[in-house]
């Protein structure tokens, strides 16, 4: 009884230990709305256009391929993935470490970062 009742704090320790918003998704709303997104930018170094994924009459296209229809399957995983993240743990709150972690400014020089912008 005494190792159940020790089993029980513990959990509820590590639970309350837990940084706020951890688990929570990132873009609440975001489901909800995937049926008005006109357009998907990724963006790279100098938050500059990479890729530009538009919603045409016909489906997605990629506008700098000429209106090339994109794949639509991999365009809904991709709404739906970011639709349902959520926040896992913080890895660092030292902007020196961003560039490690792939997630710095992306206006920053030199910046690795990927950057995906919702239209709509």
């Amino acid at each position: 009884m005494l190792l159940v009742a020790a089993a029980i704090y513990v959990s509820s320790e590590r639970r309350a230990e837990r940084p706020a918003g951890v688990g929570e998704l990132l873009y609440p709303s975001l489901e909800s709305q995937l049926d008005d997104i006109k357009a998907i930018v990724i963006r790279g170094q100098g938050a500059a256009p990479l890729v530009t994924i538009r919603r045409g009459q016909a489906g997605w296209e990629v506008a700098e391929r000429s209106g090339f229809p994109a794949d639509p399957g991999r365009v809904r995983t991709l709404l739906l993935g970011m639709a349902q993240a959520r926040r896992l743990e913080e890895k660092s709150s030292l902007p020196a470490n961003y560039p490690s972690l792939g997630v710095e400014d992306l206006s920053t020089a030199g910046a690795t970062a990927t950057g995906v912008e919702l239209e709509g």
